[in-house]
């Protein structure tokens, strides 16, 4: 019996390594037959740094690129996502237009269940829509400025036509008074013009009074 016992402990001492690996052998053989996702991902992996070089080249926002290959290393996104999401920021920075806190938005909407082509089409759709909103933006402050400028001229007109006003209003009174003074000095003139004969015929008749009288007084001695 005691014989039998070590057989059989000797026997299962030995076939628990093998016991070991077949488990780990199809545990490696599972992994590697669920769908092809992690090939995929792998080739997706491998086409990142390429994608991400096009996107700075492109002159896209480092700090957007950054963070959405932080977003897949930590796994908030697929390397599909990712991958994705920089070709979309490169050709968005390639027409000029701007991709900040879009990684933002994407992990958002990631967060409120968005994946894959779906995610890819939200994220083109909020570049345009925030490219209309900011061109609208533009536009307005554009207008406003020239509505400022316009009022800045009409009020520079008022101010040089109420100058104009006011030097002609002066030049007016002074005009006025000119020809007041100019009118006084001619009143003035015809006064004295006027009183010089007055004051001499006096002294004319006195004149004549005093030979007058001169000529009586002859005759009285006479």
């Amino acid at each position: 019996m005691k014989m039998w016992s070590f057989f059989l402990i000797t026997a299962f001492l030995v076939a628990l390594p093998l016991l070991a690996q077949t488990v780990d052998t199809d545990a490696k053989i599972a992994e590697r037959s669920e769908p092809g996702m992690n090939v995929e991902e792998l080739k997706q992996v491998s086409r990142l740094p390429e994608v991400v070089k096009d996107a700075r080249d492109a002159g896209a926002e480092e700090e957007e690129i950054q963070s959405i290959v932080k977003g897949v290393k930590d796994k908030k996104l697929s390397a599909d996502e990712g991958t994705n999401t920089i070709k979309t920021m490169e050709e968005n920075t390639r027409t000029g237009k701007s991709n900040k806190g879009i990684s933002e938005f994407v992990f958002q909407q990631k967060a409120n269940g968005v994946k894959g082509k779906e995610l890819g089409q939200a994220i083109k759709k909020e570049l345009q829509e925030r490219h209309q909103m900011k061109k609208q933006e533009r536009k307005g402050k554009e207008e406003n400025e020239e509505e400022q400028k316009k009022q800045k001229i009409k009020k520079e007109k008022q101010t040089q036509k109420i100058g104009s006003q006011d030097e002609e209003e002066t030049d007016s009174k002074k005009k006025k008074q000119n020809q007041e003074v100019q009118k006084q000095n001619t009143a003035d003139e015809d006064y004295r013009t006027n009183a010089e004969p007055q004051k001499k015929k006096p002294i004319k008749k006195k004149v004549d009074e005093d030979k007058s009288e001169s000529k009586t007084k002859k005759k009285d001695k006479k």
